[in-house]
């Protein structure tokens, strides 16, 4: 079986993603003589999800394997290399590395599927945010009893200390009796 050079053939061996994309100038001939064949089959030999595009229209045919081949045209044009984080497309991330081999000639590219591991970042940021969510509202509810709690105790505490008033104002008016003197206090 060749390997796939289309979309529709990654699909059609059930594969949802690839680990390596090559794109060769040449024909694509599976045979020991072609450069892109050999790496092709010594990849897929350790186990990798390997497609090859011959001949790339870089208009269109690159565009069924991703959509950002505008970076390797600014590489070779810029004689830059480019480095783009999170890349979006058909609703994954991608880690895109824009490297120049021969300047204005020849770029190389790594493309890195990084969903999975942004989707662990969102699910523990979630998490977070529902444990912050609940540790504020019991936060709120011990204010709430503890602002209960205190009112009562301001009260109770008002009424002693008005019982006290009351109690030392009638003790300033006492008058004690002995025998037969009496005395005013």
């Amino acid at each position: 079986m060749f390997l796939p050079t289309t979309i529709k053939e990654v699909r059609a061996r059930g594969w949802e993603q690839l680990d390596v994309i090559l794109f060769s100038g040449d024909a694509y001939i599976d045979h020991p003589a072609f450069g892109a064949a050999v790496i092709g089959r010594l990849l897929e030999a350790e186990g990798y999800r390997v497609a090859i595009v011959p001949q790339p229209n870089w208009r269109d045919d690159l565009r069924d394997f991703i959509n950002f081949t505008n970076l390797f045209s600014a590489s070779l044009d810029l004689e830059q290399d480019i480095h783009r984080e999170h890349v979006r497309f058909n609703d994954k991330l991608f880690d895109v590395v824009v490297f120049n081999i021969d300047k204005k000639q020849i770029v190389g590219g790594i493309i890195e599927d990084v969903t999975n591991m942004e989707m662990k970042k969102e699910q523990i940021a979630e998490k977070a945010k529902e444990v912050i969510h609940k540790n504020l509202a019991t936060v709120q509810q011990i204010a709430c009893t503890l602002g209960e709690h205190m009112a009562e105790t301001e009260v109770l505490l008002r009424s002693i200390a008005k019982d006290f008033a009351a109690d030392d104002e009638q003790s300033s008016d006492l008058t004690i009796r002995t025998n037969s003197n009496k005395r005013d206090y």
